[in-house]
This record gives C-alpha cells, sequence and structure tokens, in this order.
C-alpha cells in the first residue's frame, strides 16, 4: 500500500490532462526519395509488415492514406480481421466480439491508453470516434507481460495520426453528402488535416476535425422475449405454456451528430528525445424519437390458445389493451483525453519512456427520455405465431378512444475518470541468446459512475388503467412508409396513433387532468394535485439503484527478449511476467419493498411502494494476480513463418455486475423480476494457447493459419432464483393483491466452478494479381474464416444446469478489390452465423439467439488528379435486417431495420 501510494502521489500532480503515445522519429536525408504507397495496396502492404514483424499474433488496418479509413467506422473496418465481429448500434458498428469473447472481455486502448468510456461497462464504444481521425488500429490477439491486462479476448490499439509520422507539411480535407435509405434524409459530412513539421524537424504540430450528422430511422418489431410456465390448461393451451411478453411495432427516427478532432504537439531537440503531447475529443448525441404500437400479453386475459409440442402458443385471442407509446433512447455523449509522452534514449542500449494520461466521458442522460403511453382500453386482438409475430382485431384508430396510461421522464448519467501512468524501460543487452530486457510499472485510478434518474414512482403510474379521456389533438395517424419492406408483414400493423409527448405531460400535470383523475378514482378532489406538487410534476428523480465503482490498478512485469539460430533457421523468443494488484470499491443505496399494489384497469401491472429512506452500501474487494506470459517466433524460411504463445491473463467484472444492490425491473403480475449485483465476484482468469504458421509470398499476399484455445477460471454466470420478500417494517411477506405470496425471479451473479474452454481456428488469405497482364494486374482478394467451439453449449430444456459464452459464432469475410491508376473500387462481404447474445433475457428469462447475419459494403474512387479525388461509398446494400429469436425457433424476439446508407463525397490532399 505504501507503494502504490507513493506511486500515486508522484503521478497525480504531473498528470496535465495531455494524451500521450510513445513515437519514434527518424530523420530522412534531403537527397533520399521517399515513395509513400497509399491507397488499398499501401493499406495492406502496411498490415502485413505489422503482422509479420509483430510479437505473437497480430492483426491489423492501416489507412488507406492520411484522414482516409478503409470503412465509414472503425469497428465496421475491425469486422474484416479474422476473429473479429460487430454489434451495431443505429445501424453502426459499436461494440465487438474476438474469438467469441464479447465486448467485456476485449481491452480497447487508444494510443497504447485506458479509455474512459461513456457506457455503463468497461467496453469502448467504437461509434463515439470519427474514422477519419484514425491512423490505424492494430488486435494482439496474444497476450505478452508489457501489455495492459483485461482482455482475455484480445487487445485493441487504435492509433491517431502524429506529425513526425508525416514529416513535412500535409492538409487533407473532404467533404460528402450520406443519403439514408430509409428515412430519406441527405445529410453533410465534412473532415479535415493539417500537419507541419519546422525548425528543422524539432517541432511537429497536428490539427484534425470531423463532422459528422445522420437522419437515421430504424424500424423494429419485437416481443420483449417469452415467459414460461404460464398456465393456459383452462382455455386450450398447457399448464407450462410459452407465451410472448408482447407484440410492438417501432419506429425511432434518430438525429445522430459527431463531432470531434486531434491536437498533437511534438517536439525532438535531439536525435534521442521525443516529447508528445496531444488531446482528442469527441462529442456524440443521438437525440431519439421513437412511435410505437403495443399489445401487452397476461396470461389471466388470454381467452383461447393453442400450443405445439414445445408448449409455445402459436395462436391466442387476448382480452387487453391496445397501446400507443412516445419514447425515447437518447445518447449525449462527451469524451475527452489527453496526455504527456517522453520518449528517451539514455544511450545507445538504455531506453526510457514516460507515459502521463487522463480520460474522462460522460453520457448526461439522466431524465432526458420519455416514455409516455396512451391506450384504448378493453380490446379483443388475436396474436398467430409464425415467422413474424401477426395481430389483428385491433380497433379503428380514433383519438377520441385514447385514455391515459404510463408516463414517465427516465435515463441514466454515466461518468467515468481515468488517470493513467506508466513508466517503461528498455536494456539492449547482447549476453548469449539474450537481447534486452524490459521492465515497466503502471498505475490507473478509475471511478465510474451510473447515476438512474426517473419520475417518482408515486407519479409515474398516477394515471395508469386508462383512467381518464385524454385530449383527441394528442393523438394524430402515423403510416411509415416501406415499414419492414421485402418482410411478411401481412396483418402486422403498419399504421398506428403517434402521441405528442411534451403535450402529453403538460396535460398531465394541469389542474383539470388531476381533478378528472380523482372523480374517476372517487378521491377527495386535490388528491392527485398535492402528489404532483410533492414530486415536483413528472421531474426526474434519483432512483435508489444507482450505484458507482473505484478502482486502484499497480501493476509491474519484466520481460527478457532472446533470438538466436535453430540450424539455419533464425528464431526469437519473449518471455515476461506482470503482477497486478486491484483494490476496487462498490458503491450503492438501497429501498426496501414495502407493498404490491393493483393498478385499476390495468391487471398487467403492478404498483410497488418502496421506503422513503436509502440505506448506503460500500462493499470492497481486494486481489493481485500473477499472469506469465511467453511467445516464440521462427523463420521457417524467408518466406514461412511459425509462431507459438502461451499466456495467462485476466478481465475483470463488468459494472453492472458488481453493483451492490437490487433493482425491481418487471412489475407484471406473475411474472415479477429483480436484479441483484455481487461486489465479491471473482475475476476471470484465462490460460491461452495460439499457434500459427504464415507464408508470405509477396509483399502484400500472404496465406496463414491460426489455432487457439483459452481456458477460462471464475467464469461469472447471472442465475435466477426464486424469492419472496418481507416488508422490513412488519415483517410479514409481501403478497400479490390477490393476496399470494409474491414470488420474484431474482437474477444475481455468482462465479461458476467448472472451466470454460474455447477453441478455434482463423483461416486468411490474401493476394494481388499483378502477374496478370493490363488491367487485370489491379485485382486483389482478401478473404478469411473463422471457426469456434466452446464445451458450454446452451441446453434449452435445462437453462438452471448451463452457462455460455455469449458472441461464440462462426464468421467470413470476402473482400474483392480492384486499383489501377486513378481508380479504385472495393466490395466486402461479412458473415456472421448465429450465436448466444444473452443466457437469460432479464425480461423473461429465457436465452436470445441472434440469428445468421451478412451484409454487403462497397467504396469506389476516381483521382481527378494528384490532388483531388471523388468517391462513393454504399452500408448494407442489401438491407439487411437483424433477427433475433428466443428457446425455439418460432419465440420470435425482435426484428431490427436501419436500412442502406449511401455517400458521395469530395477529398483533396496537398
Amino acid at each position: 500500500m505504501y507503494k502504490r501510494k507513493l506511486l500515486a502521489i508522484s503521478v497525480a500532480y504531473a498528470v496535465s490532462g495531455m494524451l500521450f503515445n510513445t513515437q519514434s522519429y527518424a530523420e530522412t536525408s534531403e537527397d533520399v526519395e521517399v515513395i509513400s504507397v497509399t491507397g488499398i495496396k499501401g493499406s495492406l502492404i502496411r498490415a502485413i509488415d505489422t503482422k509479420r514483424e509483430a510479437r505473437g499474433v497480430v492483426d491489423s488496418i492501416s489507412a488507406e492514406d492520411i484522414g482516409k479509413f478503409p470503412d465509414q467506422n472503425v469497428a465496421e473496418s475491425l469486422q474484416r480481421i479474422p476473429g473479429v465481429s460487430i454489434d451495431r448500434s443505429g445501424g453502426e458498428g459499436q461494440r465487438i466480439t474476438v474469438r467469441g469473447f464479447g465486448p467485456e472481455f476485449n481491452t480497447v486502448l487508444v494510443n497504447g491508453r485506458t479509455m474512459a468510456t461513456e457506457n455503463q461497462e468497461r467496453d469502448f464504444s467504437f461509434d463515439t470516434l470519427a474514422s477519419e481521425l484514425i491512423s490505424g488500429t492494430e488486435v494482439y490477439k496474444t497476450y505478452s507481460a508489457s501489455m495492459t491486462e483485461g482482455g482475455i479476448g484480445a487487445t485493441v490499439n487504435v492509433t491517431t495520426a502524429r506529425p513526425f509520422d508525416i514529416n513535412g507539411t500535409k492538409v487533407v480535407v473532404s467533404a460528402k453528402a450520406l443519403h439514408e435509405e430509409l428515412s430519406g434524409e441527405t445529410t453533410p459530412q465534412i473532415s479535415g488535416l493539417a500537419s507541419t513539421t519546422f525548425a528543422d524537424d524539432t517541432f511537429g504540430v497536428l490539427f484534425s476535425f470531423s463532422h459528422q450528422e445522420r437522419k437515421a430511422r430504424i424500424d423494429q418489431i419485437n416481443t420483449r422475449g417469452f415467459l414460461n410456465g404460464v398456465d393456459l390448461s383452462a382455455v386450450g393451451g398447457s399448464e407450462n405454456s410459452f407465451v410472448q411478453q408482447t407484440n410492438v411495432q417501432l419506429v425511432d427516427f434518430q438525429d445522430r451528430t459527431r463531432t470531434g478532432g486531434t491536437a498533437v504537439l511534438q517536439y525532438a531537440p535531439s536525435d534521442n528525445l521525443t516529447v508528445t503531447a496531444d488531446v482528442i475529443y469527441s462529442d456524440f448525441n443521438v437525440d431519439s424519437d421513437a412511435t410505437s404500437i403495443g399489445h401487452w400479453i397476461t396470461g389471466s386475459q388470454i381467452t383461447s390458445a393453442k400450443v405445439d409440442s414445445n408448449n409455445t402458443v402459436t395462436e391466442l385471442t387476448h382480452n387487453g389493451a391496445t397501446d400507443f407509446v412516445a419514447s425515447s433512447f437518447n445518447r449525449p455523449t462527451e469524451t475527452f483525453a489527453g496526455g504527456l509522452n517522453v520518449d528517451f534514449d539514455i544511450n545507445d542500449a538504455l531506453n526510457l519512456t514516460l507515459d502521463l494520461s487522463r480520460s474522462s466521458a460522460e453520457s448526461d442522460n439522466g431524465g432526458n427520455d420519455t416514455f409516455a403511453v396512451i391506450g384504448f382500453n378493453n380490446t379483443t386482438s388475436s396474436v398467430n405465431n409464425g415467422e413474424l409475430i401477426q395481430v389483428t382485431g385491433i380497433p379503428e384508430l380514433t383519438p377520441s378512444l385514447g385514455r391515459s396510461h404510463l408516463a414517465n421522464y427516465e435515463g441514466l448519467t454515466i461518468k467515468d475518470d481515468v488517470s493513467e501512468a506508466k513508466l517503461d524501460a528498455t536494456y539492449s543487452i547482447y549476453f548469449g541468446l539474450l537481447r534486452s530486457i524490459n521492465v515497466g510499472i503502471s498505475s490507473l485510478e478509475r471511478e465510474k459512475s451510473n447515476t438512474t434518474l426517473r419520475a417518482n414512482s408515486n407519479v409515474t403510474c398516477l394515471y395508469c388503467g386508462y383512467l381518464i379521456d385524454v385530449p383527441d389533438a394528442l393523438l394524430t395517424p402515423f403510416t411509415p412508409s416501406g415499414f419492414m419492406s421485402g418482410e411478411n408483414t401481412t396483418d402486422v400493423p403498419t399504421n398506428w396513433l403517434r402521441i405528442d409527448a411534451e403535450e402529453y405531460f403538460k396535460f398531465l400535470e394541469s389542474d383539470a387532468a388531476a381533478l378528472q383523475r380523482d372523480e374517476a378514482r372517487g378521491d377527495i378532489p386535490g388528491t392527485a394535485r398535492a402528489i404532483l406538487d410533492a414530486n415536483n410534476g413528472f421531474a426526474p428523480q434519483r432512483a435508489s439503484n444507482s450505484f458507482s465503482i473505484e478502482e486502484s490498478i499497480l501493476a509491474a512485469y519484466v520481460e527478457l527478449s532472446f533470438d538466436g539460430e535453430l540450424g539455419t533457421m533464425p528464431w526469437s523468443a519473449n518471455l515476461g511476467v506482470r503482477y497486478v494488484e486491484t483494490d476496487m470499491t462498490a458503491k450503492g443505496t438501497q429501498r426496501s419493498l414495502l407493498q404490491l399494489s393493483s393498478i385499476e384497469n390495468d391487471p398487467t401491472l403492478l404498483l410497488a411502494t418502496l421506503t422513503d429512506e436509502e440505506i448506503a452500501i460500500n462493499k470492497e474487494n481486494n486481489y493481485s494476480n500473477v499472469l506469465p506470459t511467453f511467445d516464440f517466433q521462427l523463420d521457417i524460411t524467408d518466406d514461412l513463418v511459425g509462431r507459438v504463445a502461451y499466456s495467462k491473463t485476466l478481465t475483470r467484472p463488468t459494472m453492472r455486475t458488481l453493483a451492490p444492490r437490487t433493482s425491481y425491473d418487471v412489475l407484471s403480475p406473475g411474472a415479477l423480476s429483480a436484479t441483484s449485483g455481487n461486489p465479491e465476484l471473482d475475476i476471470f482468469e484465462a490460460k491461452s494457447i495460439d499457434l500459427s504458421l504464415e507464408w508470405y509470398f509477396s509483399d502484400v499476399s500472404y496465406v496463414s493459419a491460426a489455432y487457439f484455445t483459452k481456458s477460462v477460471d471464475n467464469f461469472i454466470v447471472s442465475g435466477f432464483r426464486k424469492e419472496v420478500f418481507t416488508n422490513p417494517n412488519t415483517g410479514e411477506v409481501i403478497n400479490e393483491p390477490d393476496g399470494s405470496p409474491a414470488e420474484w425471479s431474482v437474477g444475481s451473479f455468482v462465479n461458476s466452478p467448472d472451466e470454460l474452454t474455447a477453441d478455434g481456428l482463423e483461416l486468411s488469405y490474401q493476394q494481388t494479381f499483378d502477374m496478370l497482364p493490363g488491367l487485370l494486374s489491379g485485382f486483389g482478394i482478401f478473404a478469411n474464416m473463422t471457426f469456434v467451439n466452446s464445451n458450454k453449449e446452451v441446453d434449452v430444456n435445462n437453462l438452471d444446469e448451463t452457462f455460455a459464452l455469449t458472441g461464440l459464432g462462426d464468421s467470413r469475410n470476402f473482400v474483392l478489390f480492384y486499383e489501377k491508376d486513378a481508380f479504385q473500387i472495393r466490395i466486402a462481404l461479412n458473415e456472421r452465423d448465429e450465436f448466444l447474445q444473452t443466457l437469460r433475457n432479464p425480461t423473461g428469462g429465457d436465452p436470445i439467439f441472434v440469428e445468421d447475419y451478412s451484409q454487403v459494403d462497397m467504396s469506389a474512387s476516381y483521382d481527378i488528379n494528384d490532388d483531388v479525388s471523388v468517391f462513393v461509398e454504399g452500408i448494407n446494400l442489401t438491407e439487411e435486417k437483424v433477427k433475433s429469436k428466443g428457446r425455439f425457433d418460432n419465440h420470435f424476439v425482435s426484428l431490427v431495420d436501419s436500412g442502406a446508407r449511401y455517400t458521395l463525397g469530395v477529398r483533396a490532399s496537398f
């Protein structure tokens, strides 16, 4: 602890809020002509050089030219790498899965540093950074002692441009128009970069910026999953029926704005000293305006049902309500990072590198999301569970039938602060086979808070149960053109009524609505008004399930590098060990459950009464780990390289699994559910073995095969237990309104005693056909396949006895490109097989699988002259949709359509 405090004090005052990165600077004689290869081929050459010269198994992507990344989104480029798959948000790549290990298992660094993240967990959201700010990405699939720990799947390093790398003066500007096929909107995007070196190339300055706008539309059909164990024997079903929770058709209009930039200053007063100071900033906002129609299914309201051999309801009739919902999924985010790097060659043998950095991220969405419901009560509908859930019997869309229901302002405010310091030393030595000794120490302090804000529970359901009539003007007809085009949407509602949410909230806070509510309930006039005034109307308040996680991490490593010859074959090896100490504190608050009450005219929801006072909860967990690493490379021939690597690494539990509180999530009769965190969880620990064989038969062509196996201990699994809560004041069991004990399905997290193993094979092939005559010599191809397996698979008939690796699934990439003279074109196909998204859906308890998905993208450009080019790009050309299902094939969960996108632009480089 003394050493930790001493190091923390030493670096705390030195961290100036500026980001660092270790860079090399080499002078080039003025009489030497430097030939820079750009374009698709140049990008592939640089990627091959990185792969061939790397320690262990590494794949990378390089910008085709300064400020020109291969794809519109960094994650979209990463999915071209073997073993890497992505999850999308709004049609854009957001998070990555590597070798079947999901986002929480992958460490993402920016210029070698830990970056604060704006989401609820540790994983990095790639859509917060514009691709124009990125110069390259490296995916380290094997782990070395000098690397930041945390990535059982992989460690990804995203790099930005440096003036000493460009050397000289360079200005790049780009402007393009983005067209959304689904929304029909076209928006502008601009970017630029300026870099120069001066004073005999001892100073370098670089600035870059990017501004992008999207007017997107996301269409969706979903059921929120299936409930199991519903007794429908009295209406034609079985005692343990599976039935969907709801049927929702939703259209989300999103304004996405991404503004960011970098600034870098480099100073090299001598050949042996380079100082780099830089900052990176990103402001990414998603303003969401969603409208939907929904039909909540409650077992007691089902009047007839048919089930199949799996007890899944295939047809039903239902007496319930038709709801129209105005909701939003806003995402206002801001990320800043800055640091300082000093790279000093003390002499020919000794190098010291000092890195100091600080980053912060915030998603300030607390209370900014709306959820407003107006419904038609006592409507009868029929549901057919086919390829899509189909609903018939919806009443005529008459605004005069609309009555009040739920209303809420809600959202999360997430703040993340990271301070990091690293000191590395490399001593070159020629002693037998030993070539260098690398040692280093690092300190990281992190605090991440998740604060939930929502309207007080006494207000959110003040008008529930379709109590009062609402003004007809609040509802207007809505017909989304092309909704789920190309799908079997027969009898799926493609028109509904849209709510004016702002005016709806104003109406509910009015004296007229409050008085009407009191009359409908038979309450004393002024009752509703008093509740509204006591809680400041629907103003959001801090909820008791808020929490924060603080981590203090101290690490040190030593690594030895060797080389020699085995016969005539050169070899190199690295042997290292990393020691890590982690101190974690989880802070939260808890409000206890007192009572469950029914809501008049609404049998689908219950009202929960909680204690007024919050109890503060602080839990600590401390642990240390020793992580040995080894890698060996053998140059079998000049073109054939073999590798073997072993490492032990770790991944820390996600923030939400550590949260020390119980959250009451679903308040539906017979389907009550809650979640509880566990701050005493052990970390994931993994042992990995990698084997690779690579044949480089030209400077831009290669074939490779890589096998890997990983064994993971302490795998964290989510389990559901049945629990009955008691009133802390009386000690009595809390019942449902019908007098039966309220049985909750409580999801929590524990470490499994079983070992999870995953293994796989990655095959890659890349070649340009320069040997072909004439124009044919411009063709090239890049293809890879990844096959992954695990000893833990989902047993749909016994979910309580299994756990599984989410994200595990085979994938393939096929890229055909042509580059000749002034013209280049690239067509890319990415395929991802079905994979498990979550083992236990929090709103139903069953697994969710994302079905097979493929996407075709395209880009083409033409160089008008040496400085100016025009280009066109297309994303998701075949307008594929993402579909998910539950336990069985006919357990339809969701279908999401984000449409195709096209850009047309011009780029100038001087």
